[in-house]
């Protein structure tokens, strides 16, 4: 044992092949950002496709266009073609920064998955049992709390259906790197922007109020009781992503991507990790990938030998 790495010839045939499957995994998952960075219309590939492409696109464009809004146009002689051209060109500025593109492929990736849910088991994509009990709770600061999550909720879908993404709703660490992009990018090409006017984005931003911080401090309020988010059926998606990515020790865009059915050993691991029992895995697989069995061994992996194999992979807990 290295640095609390298990050496793999002493795992067990079921561990060394949830191992072997997680790497397949992650070779996709690791793909996506250079992939995203040439946006490639040609490229085919499970996670990154040409609608995948045109929606993480859409997202860096509508950020765009949202910060050359800021310019004074009474101070500039810009024409249509010409502001045009600045969102073009931050376009490609935002494009090369692979955290960015990681986390709007991510969106789109819960987006799809949502969607699908909706049509092909009739889903609601934002009011789900789960948020309609909370709503309803005796608990005035919780039910509080979900009112605002679920309208947060309601925002995203339609967000998601125009591929708009709020600056606002971005993480903290990737709001102020858009920031900062977007001062350099002013001072490269000139453009009359107020200094306070970045100032003002950085104040009126709040971390906590994102979607995703409503969701992670509304699954948090569910304390002990987090597990009951870990049924698709009754918590819908986001909340269960959220829950997965909790309780597994993992970033939420991970426990998004690994509802995908090429991460199932991700799936399957960082249940696992979140001590969910066999029959807990096998129900909320049968509700994610109606063809897809759970894999053999899961049962045998302790849910802190999952959360290693989960921290010493390619991608990575909570990076």
């Amino acid at each position: 044992m290295i640095d609390g790495i298990m050496d793999r010839s002493i795992a067990t045939p079921e561990e060394a092949a949830l191992r072997d499957e997680l790497v397949r995994g992650d070779l996709a998952l690791t793909g996506v950002a250079p992939v995203l960075t040439h946006m490639l219309a040609q490229v085919e590939a499970p996670l990154v496709n040409e609608a995948v492409i045109a929606r993480v696109q859409g997202m860096l464009g509508d950020i765009s266009r949202q910060l050359v809004g800021q310019i004074d146009l009474d101070s500039e002689a810009y024409d249509q073609d010409q502001l045009e051209q600045l969102i073009d060109d931050l376009v490609e500025r935002f494009a090369e920064d692979g955290r960015l593109l990681e986390y709007c492929h991510s969106l789109v990736i819960e987006g799809k998955i949502a969607m699908q849910f909706q049509k092909t088991q009739a889903l609601d994509p934002v009011l789900s049992p789960l948020f309609q009990e909370l709503i309803a709770s005796g608990e005035t600061e919780i039910a509080d709390l979900a009112m605002t999550t679920l309208t947060a909720q309601s925002r995203y879908i339609l967000e998601f259906e125009k591929m708009a993404l709020p600056i606002n709703e971005l993480p903290a660490e990737l709001f102020h790197s858009v920031i900062a992009k977007w001062q350099e990018f002013c001072v490269h090409t000139r453009a009359d922007v107020r200094m306070t006017a970045f100032e003002e984005l950085r104040k009126n931003y709040s971390e906590a109020n994102t979607r995703l911080g409503l969701l992670e401090r509304l699954v948090a309020s569910l304390g002990n009781a987090q597990r009951v988010a870990l049924n698709l059926e009754h918590s819908g998606y986001a909340l269960l992503a959220t829950a997965l990515g909790q309780l597994s020790g993992q970033d939420r865009s991970l426990a998004v991507l690994s509802c995908m059915p090429s991460q199932f050993a991700r799936l399957a691991l960082g249940l696992r990790a979140g001590r969910l029992a066999d029959d807990e895995i096998a129900t909320l697989f049968a509700q994610l990938h109606r063809d897809k069995p759970v894999p053999e061994g899961i049962g045998q992996i302790l849910p802190d030998q999952a959360q290693s194999i989960l921290r010493h992979s390619d991608v990575g807990i909570g990076r």
